[in-house]
Parts: C-alpha cells; sequence; structure tokens
C-alpha cells in the first residue's frame, strides 16, 4: 500500500463521528471496524492486525458502564493490501467476525458471573472485586 493509499484509510476511518458516551467500548469499536468494511471495496487486507490500547487513566476517569474504559481499538500493520476491485474483503470480515464473536462470549460470560454472586449474595461488602471463575456459583463460573 501507498503512503497517499494509507493515508486515504486512515482518513476514511477518521471521517466516521466518534461513537456516543457509553457506546465506545471494545465491541461498539470492533462494531465499527466492522460496519467499515462491510463497505469499503478498495483493498484486501493480509497479514493486518489488530492492536488494543489500554489507557489506565482514561479507564480511571471513566464514568462506570460509560466510553471505552480506557480501552482503543486501532487497524494496524497493514502493509500488505492489494487492489479490492469493487469487492468486499470477506477473508478480512470472517476473521474481524471471529473475534467479535470470541470476545462477546467473555463479555457475556463475566456478566453471567456477576449477576451470579450478585444473586447468590457473593458480592463482599467491603467493595472488592470477586473473582468469579474460583466462585461456586453455578457451572459455567467456574
Amino acid at each position: 500500500m501507498t503512503k497517499s493509499q494509507r493515508r486515504r484509510v486512515s482518513q476514511q476511518q477518521r471521517g466516521r463521528p466518534p461513537p456516543a458516551p457509553g457506546e465506545g467500548g471494545v465491541l461498539a469499536q470492533l462494531g465499527e471496524l466492522k460496519a467499515w468494511f462491510e463497505e469499503q471495496t478498495l483493498y484486501h487486507f493480509y497479514s493486518a492486525s489488530i492492536l488494543f490500547g489500554y489507557d489506565a487513566n482514561a479507564a480511571a476517569a471513566a464514568a462506570p458502564g460509560g466510553g471505552s474504559g480506557g480501552v482503543r481499538v486501532k487497524l494496524v500493520d497493514f502493509a500488505h493490501v492489494d487492489d479490492g476491485d469493487g469487492v468486499i474483503d470477506h477473508n478480512f470480515l470472517g476473521g474481524l467476525c471471529s473475534l467479535i464473536k470470541f470476545i462477546g462470549d467473555i463479555v457475556a460470560e463475566v456478566q453471567h458471573c456477576v449477576l451470579a454472586n450478585v444473586t447468590h449474595n457473593k458480592v463482599p461488602s467491603n467493595g472488592e472485586r470477586v473473582n468469579c471463575l474460583k466462585e461456586e456459583t453455578s457451572p459455567s463460573c467456574r
């Protein structure tokens, strides 16, 4: 990919409005990337990477349950790019959809374990976090 092509991809991604507060979590950001790949037909990406960056200061400043929680998702390492010839890059989309499902499954399991801890009165009164994977709340939370 030439420098001007990389600039064009970056400009297309920047042209999207930023997510509204509370909508910027990892799954939402991956969803935005997926939406972009469902539309763009200029390039096919090979050996590209998705970078997850975590900013502890931003996470501490974020309101509970809102914003990105300090996590930023970026497409990086797209040195191997071919002309898309007007065709959607189904290979990249397939991998991205698998990643979204994998992370969604983790989020669902954590939410289930947290709910199980609350339901079974397993939340300590001192407000410490409970590692539900070690708690005996349900078979899937071990």
